[in-house]
């Protein structure tokens, strides 16, 4: 498999979104997102990424960039079980 990252950074106009978006991560089996400044800072990105996640059966992790801090909105929005986001957090702890 392969793998591709993205820095939070260079997605922050819509567009910007809408393209990595339609370019890679609808291609995706899984997605990984840590989120400094939690699902208010990248709000467009969360609610579009976890859209495409449902339609197309990718599994999303949506996980705050400050392992302490916990963000039910980061939790809504992906999918897959708590255990699972919290086991994936806790490798970041």
């Amino acid at each position: 498999p392969s793998m591709r990252l993205a820095a939070l950074r260079d997605l922050r106009h819509p567009m910007s979104v809408d393209l990595w978006i339609d370019s890679v991560a609808r291609h995706a089996k899984v997605v990984l997102v840590r989120i400094v400044g939690g699902y208010d800072w990248w709000r467009y990105g969360c609610d579009q990424l976890a859209a495409v996640a449902r339609d197309r059966g990718i599994k999303l992790a949506l996980l705050p960039g400050e392992s302490h801090d916990e963000d039910l909105r980061l939790i809504e929005g992906s999918t897959l079980p708590r255990a699972e986001l919290d086991a994936l957090l806790g490798y970041f702890r």
